[in-house]
């Protein structure tokens, strides 16, 4: 996987498979869609754990003095992140299990959204470096959950003690995932001013991209994607060509996923 040793290590913890990008629906857009067609008890049930994910997760995240505190507190708030993570899915997929296509649906805009919030917001707060850590990592995912719901649309996901580790690491990359993509987000949503140290922010912005570039190739391991490998890059058995992909250039990464999905 890559950059792991930049990364603060995460364990797996038992999450929903779909409960991917950032579960707590927005107050706009694709979350707002989905918030109306909640019963009010359940839209005030999700409130309360975005309450709580600021309080507990987000702001000491935002406020820790340096990036090695950032780091450890990174790991230290990992497992309470995760239970809040998997509090909002179970209850998401509680509310709305009679349509469960319809809330991939969501989460894939949900993701476009997020992506037009960075692009706003982003380059006056963070700078366009941190900018494009973000905006690869929403990428990436983007193209993680498009596979994944085709994959389950055609066939029931890997089961096997083969697939066993490959799925509990993918599951913990892309909580961590969400929690510093999350992070970033509260960070920059409100436009006027950033949340937060603008170091600790760039910092999460970077490890956004490394955890979803692991989430990424862990999900090819699991078959739920099929990369096109860079121009002139010989295929082989390894899976070099996955971390060429991932981690090539934002214009290129979206040129060759735009060429994949053409073939």
């Amino acid at each position: 996987m890559l950059n792991v040793s930049t990364l603060p290590p995460v364990a797996y913890q038992p999450v929903p498979p779909a409960s991917l990008g950032i579960p707590i629906p927005a107050r706009s857009g694709a979350g707002a869609e989905l918030r109306r067609s909640l019963p009010p008890h359940v839209v005030e049930a999700l409130d309360a754990v975005a309450a709580q994910v600021q309080a507990q997760v987000f702001d000491p995240l935002l406020y820790a003095a340096n990036q090695t505190a950032l780091g450890v507190e990174f790991q230290k708030l990992y497992p309470v992140y995760w239970r809040h993570h998997l509090s909002t899915a179970l209850i998401l997929f509680t509310a709305i299990s009679d349509d469960l296509s319809r809330f991939a649906v969501l989460a894939a805009r949900g993701l476009e959204e997020s992506q037009d919030v960075v692009r706003h917001n982003g380059p006056r707060l963070i700078g366009q470096e941190a900018v494009l850590h973000v905006l690869l990592g929403l990428d990436v995912i983007k193209r993680v959950v498009q596979g994944m719901v085709s994959s389950l649309s055609e066939k029931t996901p890997p089961t096997s003690e083969t697939a066993k580790t490959p799925g509990n690491e993918w599951a913990a990359q892309t909580v961590a995932y969400s929690m510093a993509t999350s992070t970033v987000l509260f960070s920059i949503s409100r436009g006027l001013e950033l949340r937060g140290r603008l170091e600790n922010v760039r910092v999460l912005a970077r490890w956004s991209r490394g955890y979803a570039v692991n989430a990424y190739h862990l999900a090819k391991q699991l078959g739920f994607l099929k990369p096109t490998p860079p121009r002139g890059v010989v295929q082989s058995a390894s899976d070099d060509e996955d971390l060429l992909l991932a981690e090539a250039g934002l214009e290129e990464y979206r040129r060759l996923l735009a060429d994949d999905r053409e073939k």
